[in-house]
């Protein structure tokens, strides 16, 4: 999934101000008169219950002030009925619990329809989850919330943000994504499927990705029941085993991280049993393809663009249209940024990040190990590391360092790859000379100085799935600033 960050509700309850006219033929209100809170005040025939709830939430004064926020605000007549379903109250309504559904409803950001788009926005809500969007016939005028509340009236303009009308409260997320499997009436097989394996332990610990069959799509394979299911799947009797065909089938369903489908790329993704599972983006969502042996696309499913997205406590649902067996990916380009590395993200964090140009001495972190002393800082830089993509992060910059440094890679398939290397060079006396070794074995010898662009290590071959270890180690201490490492597949 792209790595977002939650931090504009703490520069929210920073903010201190104030701001609607309506156009009736329009539909848009605009005024520099009114903020959030006062709109729905002043309109207490369609948001006083809400209302209720957000005095007793805590959040009045926040949702008042100058800020940037876009409300998905539930009419009264949604308030009751989701109050009536939950058997609530509002005046029996803890604060807490009052923050998580209004804060649900409520992003840190600024968005008008026009700036929706299908799949979940960037900004997270004040209780820290994500809004989905979806569109039916009609576009803009036929727009679903989190698959649950449409938006009956949009682009509400106030001083402080934007408020859009919905049928119904948006649900805080309250499931784990065992409980969104089990809870589901579609997708009965797989819930007993998961039960029986024990997998939901491992789940439980978070960060995972589901992709699930609904019961249609087994009974379209002939998998009318669990039993079915089993019956073809479970070949030792011991489903819990990891090495049973059950379990393997189910684990082969999640995937490592909080993935939406916004988040998805042509990538193989490692699962939970440390298997793998490729995912084609290209034209749709598309997954475990399978190929002929001329290299030619003949199976594949696909995500159900109608049921994707759904968010839980600690992972996201994503339903299927085929039954996923367990395949062997497909090698593909896997570009591995530097980051995460613990010595980086001490400095980025420390340090933030610095202008390369008029960097001083106070920017530069130092620090010593077993394996070396290091001085270096953290550099966000858009030009240096274009052979990175557009995702690159910035790179780690060693304005000197005599030792090893490490990192390991994103997960690749197995299979043949040509290993490249991305750093920033010049032909300066300042940069060092290191030796590259891939999981230990010694691959080539570089010299900023003389070396620009990719570095090719050349071919490897790799005879199972996994992660990678990339070491640098000096030959003369000077200047290094590593940012990628590109496996490229090569054919037999």
């Amino acid at each position: 999934m792209k790595v977002r960050k939650y931090t504009a509700l703490l520069l929210a309850l920073l903010w201190l101000g104030t701001s609607c006219d309506e156009d009736t033929e329009t539909g848009f209100k605009t005024s520099d008169e009114m903020t959030m809170i006062q709109y729905l005040e002043s309109e207490p025939e369609q948001f006083s219950r809400f209302m209720q709830l957000v005095e007793k939430s805590g959040l009045y004064g926040v949702l008042n002030a100058t800020g940037t926020f876009t409300g998905f605000v539930p009419n009264n007549e949604a308030v009751d009925a989701y109050l009536s379903e939950q058997g609530m109250s509002v005046e029996g309504l803890e604060e807490q619990r009052a923050r998580k559904i209004v804060g649900t409803s409520i992003l840190t950001g600024i968005y008008n329809a026009n700036q929706f788009s299908s799949g979940v926005l960037a900004d997270t809500a004040f209780a820290g989850n994500f809004i989905t969007m979806k569109f039916g016939d009609g576009g803009l005028d036929n727009i679903l919330v989190n698959d649950l509340a449409k938006i009956t009236k949009r682009d509400i303009e106030c001083s402080n943000g934007f408020v859009h009308i919905t049928d119904k409260v948006l649900s805080p997320i309250d499931v784990s994504l065992t409980e969104a499997i089990q809870n589901d009436s579609r997708t009965s097989i797989f819930a007993e499927a998961l039960d029986a394996t024990g997998l939901a332990s491992v789940l439980d610990a978070g960060g995972y990705t589901a992709f699930v069959e609904p019961d249609e799509v087994f009974a379209k394979a002939g998998i009318n029941n669990f039993a079915a299911l089993n019956s073809l799947y479970n070949d030792t009797g011991d489903a819990t085993d990891p090495a049973n065909g059950l379990y393997r089938f189910v684990a082969f369903h999640f995937l490592k991280g909080k993935l939406y489908s916004s988040d998805l790329k042509t990538l193989n993704y490692e699962t939970a049993d440390n298997s793998m599972l490729g995912v084609d983006v290209s034209e749709g969502f598309r997954v475990n393809m399978e190929y002929n042996t001329y290299g030619e696309l003949e199976k594949w499913a696909e995500l159900d663009e109608n049921a994707i997205d759904a968010q839980t406590t600690n992972g996201v649902k994503h339903l299927v249209n085929e039954v996923l067996d367990p395949l062997e990916p497909r090698p593909v380009v896997t570009t591995s940024l530097i980051m995460g590395v613990p010595e980086i993200e001490r400095v980025r964090k420390k340090k933030g990040n610095i202008d390369f140009y008029t960097f001083f001495s106070k920017d530069i972190e130092r620090w010593e190990s077993e394996e070396g002393k290091y001085e270096a800082f953290y550099w966000a830089g858009q030009t240096p590391h274009p052979s990175c993509g557009p995702d690159r992060h910035g790179s780690i910059h060693f304005t000197s360092y005599l030792g090893n440094f490490h990192f390991t890679t994103d997960p690749v398939a197995k299979g043949r790859y040509r290993i490249s290397l991305d750093f920033f060079n010049a032909p300066e006396p300042s940069f060092g000379s290191f030796d590259i070794l891939v999981d230990g074995e010694f691959a080539k010898t570089v010299d900023p100085r003389y070396a620009h662009g990719l570095h090719d290590l050349g071919i490897f071959s790799f005879d199972g799935h996994g992660s990678h270890r990339i070491s640098y180690r000096s030959k003369r201490p000077g200047r290094l600033s590593p940012s990628c490492v590109i496996f490229t597949p090569v054919s037999q």
